[in-house]
């Protein structure tokens, strides 16, 4: 950060006498002091020319004690071509769907533990019982789905590769557990399943 003093006067308004003002490449603090300050007819967003380069004003209460312009390199607006609208709103959806799969994974990840975790068919309660059932099926369902969906995004998504193989094996033991749920089903409780 340089600050303003003699011999290293302010770009904005010239201030040499203390180091009221701050800058760097990226930012000036121009101190509204009564000697000097910033011009005082610019508005937000109105630029200034210093050695060459456009500033824009970003704000009129800037710094530790809201003392000063904020002035930032001005970046000139470029307007938005059809293309280059659709490719900035696939990037979007794909980064929203990247962020709701790595959600999704987490939340499979409980869910599908709880499902492991219930209690064993003979000695649960029927309300117990009718939970794991609902946890069981539950979870190998969205599994499935989940592994799909990861399967699409993991060659291109760095982020999400650790999950893939955890999903997968935690599906392959909810396997297990929704076909014992199905077999107790039918030989304990007589249901006839749906599936069948």
């Amino acid at each position: 950060m340089n600050y303003s003093r003699r011999g290293n006067p302010c770009p904005v308004c010239n201030r040499q006498k203390d180091n009221d003002c701050r800058w760097t490449n990226e930012a000036i603090f121009c101190h509204l002091g009564s000697s000097h300050r910033p011009p005082t007819h610019l508005k937000l967003g109105d630029t200034i020319q210093l050695k060459g380069d456009k500033w824009a004003l970003v704000s009129l209460s800037a710094g530790y004690d809201k003392s000063a312009f904020l002035f930032k390199p001005h970046k000139e607006i470029i307007p938005l071509t059809k293309n280059r609208a659709e490719r900035e709103q696939q990037d979007f959806d794909y980064s929203v769907r990247i962020s709701c799969c790595e959600f999704y994974a987490k939340e499979f990840l409980e869910l599908a533990q709880k499902a492991l975790d219930v209690l064993e068919f003979k000695s649960a309660p029927p309300d117990e019982l009718k939970n794991s059932f609902k946890f069981i099926y539950s979870a190998e369902s969205k599994g499935l789905e989940l592994i799909q969906e990861l399967q699409q995004l993991t060659p291109r998504e760095e982020r999400l590769k650790k999950y893939l193989p955890i999903v997968k094996d935690l599906n392959k033991q909810l396997l297990y557990q929704r076909k014992d749920a199905d077999q107790f089903r039918k030989k304990q409780l007589g249901e006839v399943l749906s599936n069948e």
